[in-house]
């Protein structure tokens, strides 16, 4: 999906890189995350995604909205971020 991995690397195709790029962009399309640790592996993607208080969003965990874009990975990931 994302890539092959030959002699314990990674090779992402181009599907891949795009995953990658994205990934990289989100803090610039969200002003309320920061991105941790990530890896793009061949057929999913781990990365950690740190949620910060903005000035707009005063009570980031009281905020609904904050959580829209979690809803695409499903509830467990939701979930896990409203601990």
């Amino acid at each position: 999906m994302f890539g092959t991995i030959l002699v314990d690397q990674v090779n992402l195709n181009p599907i891949g890189r795009l995953v990658e790029s994205e990934w990289q962009r989100l803090e610039q399309r969200f002003s309320h995350i920061q991105l941790g640790s990530w890896l793009v592996m061949p057929n999913h993607i781990h990365g950690i995604i740190h949620l910060i208080q903005s000035k707009i969003v005063q009570h980031p965990f009281e905020n609904a909205d904050l959580f829209k874009p979690l809803e695409q990975f499903g509830s467990q990931s939701l979930a896990l971020s409203q601990r």
